[in-house]
Formats: C-alpha cells, sequence, structure tokens
C-alpha cells in the first residue's frame, strides 16, 4: 500500500499565463485643406486616426463629416485659425502628433489654370501649414501639391516652401508621384514633398 497521493500523477497543471498582446499606439493626423478627406482617407486605411480637419469649403467638410465621423471638422479659413487653440483643445503637447498633412489650394500653382500668377492670393496659404508646423511640431509631415509648383517662378516659390520646413528641421524629399500608380482612379500628377 503506498501513502496516498504518492506515485499518482497529477492531474492539475501549471498554466503559464500567456503575455498580455501589446497593441500598437493609434498614428494620429491632423488634415489641412482636407477637402472631402480623400488623404484622410487612405491614412485611416493604413491605421491612423484623424484628430483635426479644417477646409473653407462648406461642401467639403459636411462630406468630410460624413466620411470621417471620429474626426472634429472645422469649416472656416485656415488664416482666422489659432493652432494654438486647437493643440490645447485636442490635449497634445508639442511633438506628440504624428503626421501633419494637408495641400493647400493648387489652382495658382497649377499649369493648367487659366491664370497662373505668383501673386495668387491662394499661393501664400503654405505659410498656414508652416504655422501648423510650427505649434504641432509633428514626428513627420506630407505637404502634397501639383508639379506645377515646380516651375512657378522658376521654382522660387517651391524653394521658400522648402526652406520653411528646413528651418523647422524636417528633412525634406521632393518626389513626382503618378496618382493612379496609388490605387487611384484617375490619371494626375502629384507633387510631394515630404
Amino acid at each position: 500500500m503506498t501513502a496516498r497521493g504518492k506515485n499518482k500523477q497529477s492531474r492539475l497543471e501549471l498554466v503559464k499565463p500567456e503575455p498580455p498582446i501589446q497593441t500598437m499606439p493609434v498614428l494620429r493626423t491632423i488634415d489641412l485643406f482636407s477637402g472631402a478627406g480623400g488623404i484622410t482617407e487612405g491614412f485611416r486605411q493604413a491605421g491612423y486616426e484623424c484628430l483635426y480637419a479644417n477646409d473653407s469649403m462648406p461642401e467639403a467638410i459636411r462630406t468630410f463629416e460624413l466620411n470621417h465621423p471620429e474626426a472634429w471638422a472645422d469649416c472656416g479659413h485656415i488664416e482666422k485659425v489659432e493652432p494654438a487653440v486647437i493643440r490645447a483643445e485636442l490635449g497634445l503637447a508639442k511633438g506628440e502628433l504624428d503626421v501633419l498633412v494637408g495641400g493647400p489650394p493648387c489652382q495658382g500653382f497649377s499649369i493648367n489654370a487659366p491664370d497662373r500668377f505668383l501673386k495668387d492670393p491662394r499661393n501664400k496659404l503654405f505659410k498656414d501649414y508652416v504655422r501648423f508646423l510650427e505649434e504641432f511640431e509633428p514626428k513627420t509631415f506630407l505637404f502634397e501639391n501639383v508639379p506645377g509648383l515646380l516651375s512657378l517662378g522658376d521654382g522660387k516659390v517651391l524653394d521658400r516652401i522648402l526652406a520653411e520646413f528646413v528651418r523647422l528641421d524636417y528633412h525634406v524629399t521632393v518626389k513626382i508621384l503618378f496618382a493612379a500608380h496609388y490605387g487611384k482612379g484617375h490619371c494626375r500628377y502629384v507633387l510631394q514633398p515630404r
């Protein structure tokens, strides 16, 4: 006779707990000159969350709101928006935003514009993009526009824009992308300093 429990296999097994699942933090964007939200949609499909978007066209912002109800969609002139107020409302510290995206109006830069001239007031709206870069200090940014920006004013307009990005300590590369190569349904070339 054996003592109780000796030489018997225990039915209990020690189970090691699984390590907790590590979830990636959600990457966050702000979209300026957002239009209906095409750039935000691409970023959403890549796993990003848009916190704030601005455009001056009410129709575009209404469409943006339908497509991206989780984002704060602001209809108004970007020149009147205070980036510090937006950052405070979002509760973000400087450098906490992952990506600032946007493409200022291209009509003044486009070679297809009926009247292409340096003094088009829309050509200065990039300065408002720069104000947001200064205030938020995002980890990176995407600035999209048309290839005509390369040649306007013999390239001086693009040089000025790039100088602002460099002044803020960003490394910038410029590429012309053919939109159809990236799943867009139309043949359009876009310029992307980033």
